[in-house]
């Protein structure tokens, strides 16, 4: 395993980091975020795009098809334990878990399935906190896997054709997948049992979504050629019974998943040679509108008011949600993004992010989602293209991989948050930072709250707790002795001081030498 570090972390000094998202939450559980695959984030993302970490998984090309999910771990949700980061890759054929470890990543686990044809083009869906956390990813091996989060199999679950759509995890525990074996299957998370089997015409290479309360399963089936055919459709299946409800002729590229809207209306891509539509069909299954796009089609992007829709293929294109006309439409340049594995993703900032890539040539594209500038893009290594979707995190950071190489990158702004001199009155301050034997630690309650103040080695491990209590208001001042929990002292290296302060989280970091 190979850690790549941020070279600005490496700079002796103070960073203090105020993250008050951080709490025991979920962050990006599946493709597209939601069961009703919004492709957007409760959480604001980087305005600009530094590099935080990339990670090189081997020199053997990965091809990182498959898009990261996020997730908090319910027994730390401290932010030096968080998030896990899950992906699946083609030519490794594993499953990775990640741990960012906020100035850099490593490897947690890996898990290969026997043999050489289980490539992951399918996202992983992740049970959320209170459940047993396990990740589901489908395979081209035609299997299901559960996965603990330890990386043991908790259950396979076989069909009978290639697996690139993504699983959908239902608040009832029930995974929704479809299979290139022409069906859609409903599978108990606990157990791998079959819920329900709904046979189509054709093979399901998209990723199914849910109605608003999750009693409607729609799913697009495509052709296996890269245009349609007249057996493509939108279909509207009975969560509970698997029962067919409706079907719509949207003549749906092979790949686009559906996205339901805040007031359950679907939207799902078409692409037809050069003709590419986005369709609105109402919950009944009649048409709302239909509009026409330049540049093709991916699965779609709903602001959090549900006014606008937004889609990208050679284009971007903002499109008003009332009636489809376009709000505006943006060509970047070189390359395109990827209608199976790619799509823009919105932040909570009112940020558009998606990767693009065309003839070795990569990059993530950071717009503002009101007027569709350019604020800022991120280049991969040479020879690296991006067809995955990316991901949000809880502090600004932007998780993606690339299709043709084997890098796993996160974005972020390295000024968000970081104070250089700590936080004065409100908050938490250390000094020195760079000390041999002991360093004082000051801080401020501004509210009566509870108190928790840890120090942190660069692996997220605890090795001392200094305060653990309920304190009223006021100033107060204690010191570490550079000792860990059995009195004994810690090697030399960079520790964290992390401040819990009712529910706020502050991060300072420091450097410990002995002279």
């Amino acid at each position: 395993m190979r850690c790549n570090f941020l070279k600005s972390a490496l700079i002796i000094g103070i960073v203090s980091v105020s993250v008050d998202v951080f709490a025991d939450i979920d962050y990006w559980l599946m493709f597209r975020h939601d069961p009703q695959r919004t492709g957007r984030s409760p959480y604001p993302g980087t305005e600009v795009c530094d590099l935080k970490w990339k990670y090189d998984v081997s020199a053997t090309p990965a091809y990182f098809h498959s898009s990261p999910v996020v997730k908090g771990l319910d027994s730390s949700p401290d932010p030096l334990h968080n998030p896990m980061l899950y992906l699946g890759n083609m030519h490794k054929t594993r499953v990775y878990a990640f741990k960012d470890y906020m100035f850099f990543t490593d490897t947690v686990w890996t898990y290969k399935p026997n043999g050489s044809t289980s490539y992951f083009h399918s996202s992983p869906a992740v049970g959320a906190i209170g459940t047993d956390g396990a990740i589901y990813i489908g395979s081209e091996d035609g299997n299901v896997y559960a996965l603990r989060q330890d990386g043991s199999v908790k259950w396979i679950f076989p069909t009978q054709g290639a697996v690139f759509s993504s699983p959908v995890l239902s608040a009832s525990g029930v995974v929704y997948i479809g299979s290139n074996d022409s069906s859609v299957y409903a599978i108990n998370s606990t157990t791998g049992v079959q819920v329900w089997k709904c046979d189509l015409p054709i093979g399901v290479l998209s990723s199914p979504a849910l109605s608003l309360d999750e009693s409607v399963v729609y799913v697009a089936s495509g052709s296996e050629e890269w245009f349609t055919d007249d057996k493509a459709r939108l279909y509207a299946i009975s969560a509970v019974t698997g029962g067919i409800n409706w079907e719509f002729d949207s003549a749906t590229s092979k790949y686009c998943s559906p996205s339901v809207g805040t007031d359950g209306t679907i939207y799902i891509g078409s692409k037809s040679n050069n003709d590419s539509k986005l369709y609105a069909v109402n919950p009944d299954g009649t048409q709302k509108w239909v509009s026409t796009v330049d540049g093709g089609t991916s699965s779609a992007a709903i602001s959090a008011d549900g006014s606008t829709v937004y889609t990208a293929c050679g284009r971007i294109n903002a499109i008003n949600t009332s009636d489809g006309s376009i709000k505006w439409s943006k060509f970047w340049g070189s390359g395109m993004v990827d209608s199976h594995y790619g799509g823009p993703i919105l932040s909570s900032n009112n940020r558009l992010y998606f990767g693009v890539g065309f003839n070795n040539y990569g990059r993530v594209y950071n717009l503002n989602a009101t007027t569709g500038a350019i604020d800022c893009y991120y280049d991969t290594e040479p020879g690296e293209e991006v067809w995955d979707t990316p991901a949000i995190g809880p502090d600004k950071t932007v998780y993606f991989g690339d299709c043709s190489g084997h890098t796993f990158y996160a974005i972020w702004d390295r000024t968000a948050g970081v104070e250089e001199e700590g936080l004065r009155d409100k908050g938490l301050k250390v000094s020195p930072t760079l000390f041999s034997k002991s360093t004082t630690i000051r801080y401020y309650v501004e509210n009566e709250n509870n108190v928790n103040i840890r120090i942190y080695d660069m692996a997220g491990n605890c090795v001392s707790e200094l305060v653990n209590a309920r304190q009223s208001v006021g100033n107060y001042t204690i010191s570490w002795n550079s000792k860990d929990t059995k009195d004994k002292r810690v090697s030399n290296g960079v520790y964290f001081c992390k401040a819990k302060i009712g529910n706020r989280n502050i991060v300072q970091k420091l450097l410990l030498v002995t002279l």
